[in-house]
């Protein structure tokens, strides 16, 4: 576990993204706060079947958006560690 903290100290984005609540970017915060938004809106607006089947719809289109934005963010680390 030391050796866990050991890396995320020594890595460079580290102190940054501390600074925003653990998010790598504010892409990440804001996908994050918007998805959280949508699925408490479509929760309380709708009733019954329709909840759910929205629900069910809804929450997987958001967690795949929020991983390409963490694909995204992991390819560009990546692309500059090796230039």
């Amino acid at each position: 576990m030391r050796a866990a903290f050991a890396e995320e100290d020594d890595a460079p984005g580290a102190s940054s993204a501390a600074l925003r609540g653990g998010f790598r970017s504010y892409r990440q915060f804001f996908g994050f706060v918007g998805s959280t938004v949508a699925v408490v809106l479509v929760a309380a607006l709708t009733d019954g079947r329709l909840r759910v089947v929205l629900l069910w719809i809804i929450v997987p289109l958001l967690v795949v958006a929020l991983s390409f934005l963490d694909f995204r963010q992991a390819r560009k680390a990546r692309s500059g560690a090796g230039a």
